[in-house]
């Protein structure tokens, strides 16, 4: 099985974990057993909706986070909640199906 941990940038991927914060319309971190401790920065605008602890399947295409880059695509607002997630690898979500009922 494909990890974050193991893609390469550019590689397509799919991971199950919860939502572990909402940090904007656009962005959601996700966390799982096999995602890295602080969790996945996934970028791409969530179904309506979803709400910290949700648990959601994200298919999407692993990138390197770079905030003045994605800031504009994605709407960023305020470069502090990202600090975190500089430089290390997110999903760009294509896909993001949520299995709360």
């Amino acid at each position: 099985m494909k990890t974050i941990a193991v893609s390469n940038i550019g590689d397509q991927l799919t991971v199950t974990g919860a939502i572990e914060r909402v940090l904007g319309p656009t962005t959601i971190v996700v966390d799982g057993v096999d995602l890295p401790k602080d969790g996945l920065l996934v970028l791409g605008r969530p179904r309506t909706g979803v709400r910290v602890y949700d648990l959601v399947t994200v298919t999407g295409t692993v990138a390197r986070f770079a905030y003045d880059q994605m800031a504009p695509t994605y709407e960023l607002t305020g470069a502090d909640p990202y600090r975190e997630f500089a430089d290390r690898k997110v999903l760009i979500a294509d896909e993001i199906q949520s299995h709360a009922r």
